[in-house]
């Protein structure tokens, strides 16, 4: 997908969907702003607790950024 579709689809994903596609984000070249409201909503304690991801997610994603913006 190219970065308008990206773009497009972001507002609407879950929060493991986010974690999961943060290497597509960086290669798709996502606007700052949208990464922006993509770390924010990652780093939400609310967001977060609701998520019910087990730790090992949040670390797989950070490990297969590519970019940490």
């Amino acid at each position: 997908m190219d970065k308008a579709a990206w773009e497009a689809i972001i507002p609407s994903m879950g929060v493991m969907a986010l974690a999961r596609n943060l290497r597509n984000f960086d290669e798709a070249g996502v606007s700052d702003e949208v990464a922006a409201r993509i770390c924010a909503r990652l780093t939400d304690s609310a967001v977060v607790n609701a998520s019910c991801m087990f730790p090992f997610r949040w670390w797989a994603a950070y490990k297969h950024a590519s970019f940490l913006r």
